[in-house]
């Protein structure tokens, strides 16, 4: 294209020449302008695996000419990685990235990086999503808004009707929910399962923990100062406490999630309970499909608490603001995260459409035909307003592997302990 270009330079000025030769009073040219031809906006958006947000975009895509959204996947810590080296580097941030809530708090050391959603009125739309999933978006002093809230995780408890009959325990899901009240009801549950079937209550004694600990305000940090915790609080230690017992009672299959033989488990009833997360009930309806109807949901004991949950973001160096904005309001807005929970249960951040009939009455033939969308609804309603400080990724994943140490033999838990202490001092430099 540019060799034409160039050749057709001379050619231009060879026959203004002869022109000029052959009239000695060149006419007039009236030159127009024709119509100017609008190229649509190229925006790139960032996403990991498994969102379920592609099919929305493409149809975004096909219906909006005056953008072209191009999709880049990575693996879910690869996002974030990638996005804090394009920072750094001062390019190479897409128009849109999803960020995930265990990562934010990291992000938001970074202001300048990322377009402030409140000068293009994200503020307005405020109402639409739950009070602490929004608030977990906004900056310290109310006036940054960093992304736009998609799906949350509200946790529920799978379980085995089966072998909850064959224990001894109810198995309708409304008693479950009402006879494992407290954790300490749930241990001697698990208790029962074990003696009575043989059969492990868990997958792994890593959710117990992770579960327990989620029901919690404050976790790693301090939610007014910032500062690291984990020592001195509590809840953490209450947490721990809870998957040491599992373990030193043999109330755990030791099946991490996701693993082969977790999938297994699913299948063969290798355990009783999956501690899930909205979101992670299609990962098990995918991971094991021949144990459809096999499974129902119940609620956490002791209330309910979060799971994952993700915000899109606009990163400063996107040349695109506005064509971005109007595309994450339209990802995030409630008929999309609807068609989202319809779709892989992926559940709303919109408690609006929480009291539609296509929330009340969604169930899966998977979970009993279970009514997913009450239960979920009445999870979200439960979740405490939860702070998630800079480091809490590495800091679950610190505290998580200690735990697999315990569970796999190969440290005692006071030791695991003070190793992940260790660990985590090495890791986070504690604010003074």
């Amino acid at each position: 294209m540019l060799s034409r270009q160039y050749l057709l330079i001379p050619i231009m000025v060879i026959l203004a020449l002869m022109s000029s030769a052959c009239s000695p009073t060149p006419p007039e040219v009236e030159v127009r302008n024709g119509p100017k031809v609008q190229e649509p906006a190229q925006l790139t958006l960032w996403l990991w695996p498994g969102t379920g947000l592609e099919e929305l975009i493409s149809q975004y895509d096909r219906e909006h000419d005056e953008v072209e959204v191009n999709v880049v996947t990575a693996q879910y810590e690869h996002v974030h990685e990638n996005l804090l080296n394009a920072f750094a580097a001062g390019y190479g941030a897409p128009d849109i990235s999803l960020v995930e809530i265990s990562f934010l708090e990291t992000f938001k050391a970074f202001p300048g990086q990322f377009y402030n959603l409140a000068d293009y009125g994200a503020a307005e739309r405020q109402s639409l999503y739950l009070d602490w999933k929004w608030n977990q978006a906004v900056g310290s002093s109310g006036a940054m808004v960093y992304g736009l809230p998609t799906d949350i995780g509200p946790m529920v408890m799978a379980y085995r009707p089966d072998l909850f009959k064959a224990a001894g325990l109810p198995t309708d899901r409304w008693e479950v929910s009402e006879m494992l009240g407290s954790w300490d009801d749930f241990l001697k549950a698990a208790q029962q399962m074990r003696d009575r079937t043989g059969t492990a209550m868990v997958d792994t004694i890593n959710m117990l923990y992770r579960f327990r600990l989620a029901q919690e305000q404050e976790q790693y940090y301090d939610r007014r100062t910032g500062a690291l915790i984990v020592k001195r609080n509590e809840a953490v230690r209450a947490a721990w406490d809870l998957a040491m017992k599992a373990d030193e009672l043999d109330l755990s299959a030791d099946a991490p999630t996701w693993s082969i033989r977790w999938g297994e488990g699913i299948e063969n009833g290798d355990f009783a309970v999956i501690f899930a997360a909205a979101w992670l009930l299609d990962n098990i309806k995918q991971t094991a499909p021949g144990a459809a109807g096999k499974w129902d949901v119940a609620l956490v004991p002791e209330g309910a608490g979060n799971w994952g949950g993700s915000f899109l973001t606009l990163p400063k160096q996107g040349q695109h603001p506005k064509e971005a904005y109007e595309l994450i309001t339209w990802l995030t807005a409630p008929d999309q995260q609807l068609r989202m929970f319809n779709r892989n249960n992926n559940f709303p951040s919109t408690p609006g459409i929480y009291k539609t009939e296509s929330i009340q009455n969604k169930r899966d033939p998977y979970f009993n035909n279970a009514p997913l969308g009450k239960i979920f609804a009445e999870a979200a309603a439960m979740v405490p307003m939860v702070y998630e400080g800079p480091k809490q990724h590495e800091i679950t994943t610190i505290m998580e592997n200690a735990i697999f140490k315990v569970e796999r033999g190969e440290a005692e838990p006071e030791q695991a302990w003070q190793e992940a202490m260790i660990l985590i001092d090495r890791t986070v430099k504690p604010r003074r």
